[in-house]
């Protein structure tokens, strides 16, 4: 268990970024199915106010990071313990170097352009050969999803079964 601190009405963790990989990390090793984490930022924070659905996906998340300097800074406001950001990418690239190193996990991406996902795949294959690209899926530039676009993407991970899903579509959609 670790300690979270409460930032806009949410639960922040204060762990650095190394115990924030290595819980990630946990996780996957156990197998344990549907763990998901959210960057937190003063935009994403504020947009789950006015958005139920966005709020509840943040307040259900298992592990909610410090992404925006203005998480940080309202900790400092509020005398909390919060140090230091912990970064989407932080997380990516501390958890991959992990992974990669055992040569048995797989990504799919869920997010961008077709051109950047290409581009990330053979990024991996340079950066972390031996995680497998399982997928990755492209959806239509948009606000928001049709129920059919959601299954679509859904079934598309289902079909490939990942071990680690990356979503990058921006808050609110990737959380929802």
């Amino acid at each position: 268990m670790y300690l979270k601190e409460n930032i806009c009405g949410y639960l922040v963790t204060t762990l650095p970024k190394n115990k924030c990989i290595s819980e990630i990390s946990d996780w996957i090793h156990d197998g344990r199915k549907g763990k998901y984490f959210v960057c937190a930022n003063p935009h994403s924070l504020e947009v789950a106010r006015g958005d139920p659905h966005f709020d509840l996906a943040i307040r259900n998340a298992d592990l909610i990071v410090p992404d925006g300097i203005g998480v940080v800074i309202a900790s400092w406001i509020l005398v909390g313990s919060l140090r230091e950001r912990v970064t989407g990418s932080d997380i990516f690239l501390g958890l991959s170097n992990v992974l990669n190193k055992e040569s048995k996990y797989s990504y799919f991406f869920l997010g961008s352009a077709d051109e950047n996902l290409a581009k990330i795949k053979d990024k991996m294959k340079i950066d972390f050969p031996d995680i497998k690209v399982a997928g990755t899926y492209s959806p239509p530039f948009k606000p928001v999803f049709t129920d059919e676009e959601n299954t679509l993407m859904v079934e598309e991970i289902n079909r490939v079964k990942p071990d680690v899903l990356w979503a990058g579509m921006t808050a609110p959609k990737q959380e929802k």
